[in-house]
């Protein structure tokens, strides 16, 4: 289990490195959008993969455990989240502090729920009963 999650993790770190020099050039007074990209596509992901593992009998522990507290464990950032929403504060940017972190925790529950959604969905599919 600890190999999967240490692949994952890594796969993870690294992706997420690839999508911060990615969106470094898009800059929009200073918002964080490597940040807040990665950790609301990864609510998402998160949420498509509990959907479908929720209706499905889980035949790969180990690949999940790697996705979910491996890869997607890893590619999201708490931390980074909570650093950079103190530093909003502290260079006197409070509007954007509040828009940063009600921003995140908004579209993030709306993406975990709808990607929960769309997994149960897919399951279905997959299954003969859309």
């Amino acid at each position: 289990m600890w190999l999967y999650v240490g692949i994952g993790g890594s796969l993870g770190a690294l992706t997420r490195y690839g999508v911060s020099l990615l969106f470094s050039p898009f800059q929009f007074n200073g918002f964080p959008i490597a940040t807040f990209s990665v950790n609301i596509l990864g609510s998402f992901l998160l949420g498509l993969t509990l959907g479908y593992v929720q209706n499905n009998e889980l035949k790969n522990r180990r690949l999940y455990t790697g996705l979910t507290a491996g890869f997607l464990g890893s590619f999201t950032t708490f931390s980074t989240f909570s650093v950079e929403t103190v530093q909003f504060i502290e260079s006197g940017m409070f509007l954007m502090s509040v828009a940063y972190m009600v921003g995140s925790v908004v579209f993030g529950w709306m993406l975990a729920s709808s990607g929960t959604k769309l997994g149960k969905r897919m399951w279905q599919v997959g299954k003969g009963l859309g």
